[in-house]
């Protein structure tokens, strides 16, 4: 089965080593409620619309096959109960209002989408990225295509919160040269209030990455009244430098996937929430470090001895 992505951002600085493609793969077991990219949680494609670039002229609800938008010169609405995905209302939006988050790329036309960087990759340090939603939930795809990666000397990292069978995740491991692990919370009642399911999967797959000699850097999303304070940060740090983890990075709460909400149709319930200061997080790091364990701010400059650079492929790839 191809691999169904939703998203494809060129350049990034900031999953993973040097310069890189991320590439964002649909589906994901958790529903974590501050989640920036609610279009991901689901398994099949779903459909966007950001009024405020909307022009309502109409041209979606023309193309639609089941006649399930409705626009007139004051609003645009859509019966998603009729919708059936096809996608033309969003080939038909002259200025991406209307979004269809969920392709299927067949395994040629991604890999041509992802080697004209190639130079950048190798001057960099960098490489490819699949994140999510849940990268491995399509773990299969991913076994297939990683390899021809690797044919090029490409860097492939991934980023995963692990919620998913370790018969998924030992599919992947062979071919990956970097795991970013989020981690969450340790305790088990606390991550299922948040996310929708418990961490035990989550905790074990972090130990099966860390046992297999794949470097790995553990990253914590800093959520105000979830896990912003020093008792549960002091456990995920313990956790990790037990198992011999040597890196973590905070990524604060923000705001920036609000709009997809409204955008699906649904809720934001953490849209009262308040980043972290600087300051805070700040505090929150010095408050983690152990012996052996590093802990940055994402965003801040990475230090010379980050292990995300030694996890870069050597200069002869």
């Amino acid at each position: 089965m191809p691999l169904l992505v939703f998203d494809l951002q060129r350049f990034s600085l900031n999953d993973g080593p040097g310069i890189r493609t991320t590439v964002f793969l649909q589906g994901c077991p958790l529903a974590c409620f501050w989640c920036h990219n609610p279009e991901s949680q689901s398994l099949s494609p779903v459909l966007l619309h950001y009024d405020a670039r909307c022009l309502r002229c109409g041209a979606c609800a023309r193309v639609c096959p089941a006649g399930c938008i409705a626009v007139d010169a004051a609003s645009w609405s859509i019966d998603r109960s009729r919708c059936t995905l096809c996608g033309r209302c969003a080939e038909a939006c002259p200025v991406e209002s209307v979004v269809l988050s969920g392709r299927i790329r067949e395994d040629d036309a991604l890999l041509d989408r992802l080697l004209p960087d190639l130079p950048f990759y190798r001057e960099s340090g960098g490489g490819v990225t699949f994140s999510g939603g849940e990268p491995l939930l399509q773990a299969a795809g991913l076994a297939r295509f990683l390899p021809r990666l690797k044919e090029r000397g490409i860097h492939a990292a991934i980023e995963t919160a692990g919620a998913v069978p370790a018969s998924e995740l030992d599919l992947v491991l062979p071919h990956a040269d970097l795991f970013l692990f989020d981690l969450k919370h340790v305790d088990p009642a606390a991550h299922r209030a948040a996310t929708g399911a418990d961490n035990r999967r989550i905790l074990e797959n972090l130990a099966r990455v860390a046992a297999s000699g794949t470097p790995v850097v553990v990253r914590v999303p800093v959520i105000p009244g979830f896990n912003d304070s020093e008792q549960v940060l002091g456990a995920i740090a313990d956790r990790a430098a037990g198992l011999g983890i040597g890196r973590i990075d905070l990524l604060p709460y923000h705001r920036l996937g609000s709009s997809k909400y409204t955008a699906l149709g649904r809720e934001d319930v953490a849209r009262d929430l308040v980043p972290p200061s600087a300051e805070r997080l700040e505090a929150l790091r010095r408050t983690m470090e152990r012996p052996g364990l590093s802990v940055r701010i994402e965003g801040a400059p990475a230090p010379a001895d980050d292990p995300r650079r030694d996890a870069s492929p050597p200069a002869s790839r």
